[in-house]
């Protein structure tokens, strides 16, 4: 690993790290603020066929929030960051500038794993404790639940991200590796996505964004509620799928360096 080629890559990317961050956390503001209107509104939480839980801003968040717009945002991100840390360079040829210094391949795509899982981590590390603050304001709320589906979805995103980054530094940087790197993830989102609408239920375990936190607030009762008593469980099978997520994820990371170490480069 290079530091002074991390120092860069933050350089160079960290306006478009806080844009994303900004945007994730005006959109949950937005929800826990209007919650009320929106209650009073939508009613049973039905919208576009797909039910999202009203009984409180944080079933709204865990339904609504990381069941969708958290999805959503950070693939625009995470293919952005892996094209421009990897492929684009070595289509505009900034690579050869890169590897004419003292820097090696192994070297350079090693820092760019670096920087780009990190740069995922503090984006959801940053809603989670903003948003656990501003619930906590509001309403009493389960931290854990709040915790584990923080954590499901940022593992469900990192491994779709590593697919990303594997195809940015393994795949030749032409428009098929491009539409590819563009394609999966946005086909696991609109898959996920219809797969929320009762009839297509079994659509979102085709993606590895279906699977969020086995736990659960009981229907009718309201965390808000002075005798609420909160009510969580986790299968087993949670920490299989995210311990696969994971193992998957960090075995696509370590095999792009190899071969990005070893493949050949267009410059």
């Amino acid at each position: 690993m290079s530091f002074p080629l991390f120092k860069h890559f933050l350089k160079q990317n960290w306006k478009l790290w806080a844009i994303f961050v900004g945007v994730l956390l005006g959109y949950m503001l937005i929800l826990v603020f209007i919650f009320d209107q929106m209650q009073e509104q939508m009613g049973g939480g039905d919208m576009m066929g797909i039910t999202f839980d009203m009984t409180s801003r944080f079933g709204l968040l865990i339904s609504a929030y990381w069941g969708q717009i958290a999805l959503m945002f950070p693939i625009v991100f995470y293919i952005m960051l892996a094209n421009k840390l990897v492929s684009k360079n070595v289509d505009n040829n900034s690579m050869s500038a890169y590897l004419s210094s003292s820097l090696s391949r192994k070297k350079y795509v090693t820092t760019a794993a670096v920087f780009f899982a990190p740069s995922i981590f503090m984006m959801f590390f940053a809603v989670f404790v903003i948003g656990g603050v501003t619930l906590a304001a509001f309403e009493s709320y389960n931290f854990w639940h709040w915790t584990l589906t923080c954590f499901s979805v940022f593992l469900s995103t990192l491994f779709v991200a590593a697919i990303c980054f594997f195809i940015s530094a393994s795949f030749p940087a032409n428009k098929i590796a491009f539409a590819t790197l563009i394609g999966i993830p946005i086909a696991f989102f609109l898959i996920n996505w219809l797969g929320e609408m009762p009839v297509l239920d079994f659509l979102k375990y085709l993606t590895p964004f279906g699977y969020p936190v086995y736990g659960y607030i009981p229907v009718g009762q309201n965390p808000a509620d002075p005798g609420f008593v909160p009510t969580f469980t986790i299968e087993p099978l949670w920490w299989l799928i995210n311990l696969v997520f994971l193992s998957v994820a960090l075995i696509l990371f370590f095999t792009s360096i190899k071969i990005f170490d070893k493949k050949q480069l267009s410059i």
